[in-house]
């Protein structure tokens, strides 16, 4: 694996540059947007974001725990039911939206066009991932936020005056680009030749039933919020908390990253090896929030409009929980990797009920309670995955576990 500093792989760093790409395109888009247009734009990202789940089907984190165990041979059905299943997802959200929120219907349509592609290129990120082939898997991190900051930052220098409508068209046009690029590259490194078959799809869904509810819970957990905070408070504010919450997930990435590229490494390592790597993570993460809360409002004035500089305080709030986001994903890789999805199909489930339930009966009135209502949950859920871990830690670790967890996945 390659090291960028002591402790820190080339990924994870390359996670976060992309991140700070697409979150200058963030920026661009406030730009170019009104406040409103800003907020609604917000809005549609947010209900695409959770259907995207369910047009990915779980396929992705079931192609990332192939990958880990060099198990290729599945990628084309894989990579067909994917296809397949987004389609099909597409079209009957469509509907939906048709009925319950047309004025929304055309926005939709192109976000959700945008994310078909996104989720491809995603798809071969996590083959790559699961590898540890660093080439296919830094160009996937990387070209979209770069070609979607170039084409940005032309109308934006430009001057070019551009509706909603027409930036979610050409941001569609630029994710068709970046899937292009990257399926020419990896289609000669890995089986990814679409070819249709009942009989593999219906194995696929099998197979990937439980890693569709865990992370269909997982991004409900992250974005439940922003579709509940549109229809209790204005856009305007709705765009607020965006632009504070896009900060925050790109720690959540850096992080996300590191854990996922350690993951093979950790899977080989003894105990007190895996011991060292966590200490790092949790330096690191004490560091990162330590340098937010001290700068945020510093960090605001530089990126962001005048209108937003108040937003800073959201971000203070936000990245006390980052800690306990990162137990949580820590966690739930380690779950999925010990053939215990179902358990975290069950825990993820259950808390976004309790996390929707509990922010309807509360119903905040103000951005400041939503904020305190997700870092309290975070820190709930990030507790009970820490204790799933030490439970299971000494389990996991070491060849001779990774040897059983192969057998296992045979039999």
């Amino acid at each position: 694996m390659s090291y960028i500093l002591p402790g820190i792989p080339v990924i994870p760093v390359l996670e976060v540059t992309g991140r700070m790409m697409a979150f200058l395109s963030v920026i661009l888009v406030t730009r170019i947007l009104s406040v409103e247009d800003y907020g609604r734009y917000s809005y549609v990202l947010s209900i695409v974001l959770l259907v995207s789940v369910v047009m990915d089907g779980g396929i992705n984190s079931l192609a990332f725990n192939n990958s880990l165990r060099n198990q290729l041979d599945e990628l084309p059905s894989l990579f067909t039911t994917k296809n397949f299943f987004s389609l099909i997802a597409a079209v009957l959200f469509f509907a939906i939206i048709g009925v319950f929120k047309p004025d929304y219907f055309f926005l939709v349509m192109l976000a959700t066009g945008s994310i078909f592609f996104t989720g491809s290129v995603a798809f071969v990120k996590m083959i790559a991932r699961g590898q540890t082939e660093i080439r296919t898997d830094s160009l996937a991190i990387v070209a979209e936020p770069l070609f979607r900051i170039i084409v940005l930052g032309i109308i934006w220098i430009g001057g070019i005056v551009v509706g909603l409508e027409m930036l979610l068209l050409t941001l569609l046009l630029v994710s068709f680009l970046a899937f292009i690029v990257l399926y020419g590259l990896a289609k000669s490194r890995y089986p990814l030749d679409i070819g249709f078959s009942s009989i593999q799809v219906k194995k696929v869904f099998t197979s990937s039933r439980w890693y569709l509810m865990y992370y269909f819970a997982l991004v409900g957990i992250k974005r439940s919020e922003v579709v509940l905070l549109n229809g209790m408070l204005d856009t305007t504010s709705v765009a607020y908390y965006s632009a504070a919450f896009n900060i925050y997930l790109s720690l959540q990435l850096f992080f996300t990253a590191f854990v996922s590229s350690k993951l093979k490494l950790a899977v080989t390592s003894q105990w007190h090896d895996a011991r060292r790597s966590v200490l790092q993570v949790a330096v690191y993460a004490i560091a990162v929030v330590l340098f937010v809360v001290l700068f945020a409002k510093v960090i605001f004035g530089v990126i962001y409009p005048v209108e937003y500089a108040h937003s800073h305080l959201f971000l203070q709030y936000l990245v006390l929980g980052l800690p306990f986001y990162i137990m949580t994903e820590a966690g739930v890789y380690l779950l999925n990797y010990m053939h215990k999805t179902r358990q975290n199909a069950f825990v993820l489930a259950t808390a976004m009920c309790v996390k929707v339930i509990m922010l309807l009966v509360v119903h905040p009135a103000s951005i400041t309670q939503f904020i305190f209502c997700y870092v309290f949950f975070e820190t709930a859920l990030g507790v009970i995955y820490l204790a799933l871990i030490l439970r299971n830690a000494k389990r996991f670790f070491g060849t001779g576990n990774m040897k059983a967890v192969y057998e296992n996945t045979a039999g």
